[in-house]
């Protein structure tokens, strides 16, 4: 659109003036998200971006088709780097990657591009029985990620929280 860029004079006693205007022509941006279109629970997705790369300005995850900029899965913003790391949701299925510019008047999605996120196998192999103080030796396959963990509660519990005895599954 065609604007105009003003000086306003506003130490006056009767009023605020304009001193100056020149005017002013806004085009639309480039705009790209890359990165690969199916991964697992539990990966890390890195989006390569372009765009205008504004202080506020971020890369989310959404569930398909969701139109709101303010209550996304997972974020990154722009300004931490390219490419930018985002954690993945949970649930496998499919989602939309999107560029998020934030401006003067409000954010707006600028690039839009779907993601799949496929089910994940996790195996864990330890011995059934093991003597009270002795170490558990756990193997296991699965997702690797720095926060991801094994952890042992008693029988049945599900918190996520409070377990007994953990182990990092990477120590990075």
């Amino acid at each position: 659109g065609e604007y105009d860029v003003r000086y306003i004079l506003s130490a006056t006693s009767d009023g605020e003036r304009v001193l100056a205007r020149a005017p002013l022509s806004l085009t639309e941006t480039e705009v790209s998200l890359d990165f690969p279109a199916e991964l697992e629970v539990g990966d890390v997705l890195e989006v390569n971006w372009v765009g205008p790369d504004a202080r506020s300005d971020y890369i989310d995850i959404v569930e398909r088709g969701f139109n709101r900029t303010n209550t996304q899965l997972s974020y990154a913003y722009t300004k931490n780097g390219n490419p930018a790391a985002l954690r993945l949701p949970g649930d496998p299925g499919e989602y939309d990657v999107r560029y998020i510019m934030s401006a003067s008047d409000g954010e707006r999605v600028m690039e839009t591009q779907p993601l799949t996120i496929a089910a994940t196998d996790v195996t864990l192999t330890h011995p059934d029985t093991i003597a009270l103080g002795k170490v558990l030796e756990v193997e296991w396959d699965g997702p690797e990620h720095n926060l991801n963990y094994v952890d042992i509660v008693e029988r049945g519990f599900r918190k996520t929280n409070t377990q007994l005895s953990y182990a990092y599954a990477r120590d990075d």
